[in-house]
């Protein structure tokens, strides 16, 4: 039998569709037109060839209409860039609902014909389906791994294990090897835990030790609350290597890819540019309270500024490019940025404003309920979000739909994901650390 007519579709920031059937008799997709026959319906002669305007990058919507590198063509149109291809090959509606979400329907208006029926999605959200299901099973990428892409229903966790650390541990990075840093801001020094969650030291810093990052050379940037409001800088073996002083209570700490270290001073007013080798490079105003803080894609410092409910963008030069309110007077501290540079902020407690998505200019994008005041993206695009007022870790979709939560200890602070997709909990009240891992 000769090949099938086929169907691509992708769906951005998800992933890519072949759908395929087949008709006898007829030119089908890449073939020459059949003698007195043509070509199957739905595809139109372009350089004596069958082609499908619907899908054909090269041929979308009309013969010769080329799409730019890296769009895909849906339904006769050029579709932009972003997207990831993790080829799904797709034979029923049963199977194209199970990778299909709500979310990723927001991104595409298309019908997709299949062997037992269609689905339909309005690019609104709206998905219709002739045959299918509503709540498929959720996917494992490790079984499957051609389905694993963002967006798609979460992997199994469980808890995996519970480690004590210092006193009130609060911040948590994670190395290239897979070590997790905590700092233990009641007992002043850094405990490093194995992949494994064995003690592999534990290793003085300030006074009042929160922040915590970890650079390209291994070493880790402590921020010291408390005076002498200092930067502390410990190597991969936890040799102190210096201390440097900051702006009045530093709290945040973000390393860009040129090695510098950005530090939030917390009652300063202000962010604290260090070298890799710790000299200031500039101190810099923000808004009142900056606390959380990430680094964008093109070097652009994003700061939570706590007391006046904004968030503040500035240049790798420090230069303040914009002030950005955020819909509500909660605490919110915890910062994140997605693989599409969309900036995500949030606070702890019951409000339906708790989580707020930014874009990379600072628009709202969207508002939702809380999943924690500390967040962190994982490989696949799901945010994670740990809630110290009711001691869990919840994952949620790109979108901020909460996928599943976890109970692990007494007001969870901080969180970060490893290589591997395990998720880490610094538990302030417990003196510990949990650790969240799937099969």
């Amino acid at each position: 039998m000769r090949p099938s007519l086929v169907l691509l579709i992708t769906l951005a920031g998800a992933c890519t569709i072949t759908v395929g059937h087949d008709q006898s008799g007829l030119g089908g997709v890449g073939e020459p037109p059949r003698s007195g026959g043509g070509c199957d319906t739905g595809l139109t002669v372009c350089s004596d060839v069958c082609r499908d305007l619907t899908g054909d990058v090269a041929n979308c919507g009309v013969c010769a209409n080329s799409c730019a590198g890296g769009d895909a063509c849906v339904t006769g149109s050029c579709v932009g860039s972003g997207m990831q291809d993790a080829a799904a090959p797709v034979s029923d509606v049963a199977m194209f609902d199970a990778i299909l979400t709500e979310d990723t329907a927001q991104r595409i208006d298309a019908t997709v014909s299949l062997d037992d029926g269609s689905v339909t999605m309005d690019g609104v959200g709206g998905i219709d389906r002739t045959v299918g299901i509503d709540n498929a099973a959720p996917i494992d990428s490790a079984s499957s791994p051609d389905l694993a892409a963002p967006d798609l229903q979460p992997l199994s966790y469980a808890v995996s294990g519970t480690f004590p650390v210092g006193t009130h541990p609060w911040a948590i990075a994670i190395d290239a090897s897979g070590n997790a840093w905590v700092t233990n801001g009641g007992s002043n020094n850094v405990t490093e835990l194995s992949p494994s969650g064995a003690t592999l030291g534990t290793f003085p810093a300030g006074v009042d030790p929160l922040g915590i990052a970890i650079d390209a050379s291994g070493n880790a940037w402590v921020a010291n609350y408390n005076p002498p409001n200092n930067v502390t800088k410990l190597s991969p073996s936890g040799t102190t290597l210096g201390s440097f002083h900051v702006g009045d209570q530093p709290i945040g700490v973000a390393v860009d890819t040129s090695g510098n270290v950005w530090v939030t001073n917390h009652y300063g007013n202000s962010i604290t540019k260090l070298s890799p080798s710790g000299a200031v490079l500039g101190t810099f105003a923000v808004r009142t309270g900056p606390n959380g803080i990430a680094i964008d894609g093109s070097g652009n410092v994003w700061v939570v500024n706590q007391f006046d409910y904004v968030v503040t963008k500035s240049s790798t030069t420090g230069a303040l490019l914009g002030t950005f309110a955020l819909p509500s007077t909660l605490t919110y501290y915890g910062i994140a940025i997605d693989a599409s540079g969309d900036v995500w902020v949030a606070a702890d407690g019951p409000a339906l404003v708790s989580l707020v998505q930014l874009s990379p200019s600072g628009a709202t994008l969207g508002t939702f309920p809380s999943i924690g005041e500390a967040i962190a993206f994982d490989a696949n695009g799901h945010l994670w979000g740990a809630s110290s007022s009711t001691n869990t870790v919840t994952e949620a979709s790109s979108s901020g739909a909460a996928f599943a939560t976890f109970t692990v200890g007494t007001t969870p602070r901080g969180i970060a994901i490893d290589a591997r997709g395990n998720v880490w909990v610094t538990n302030q009240g417990s003196n510990t650390v949990t650790k969240l891992s799937h099969p």
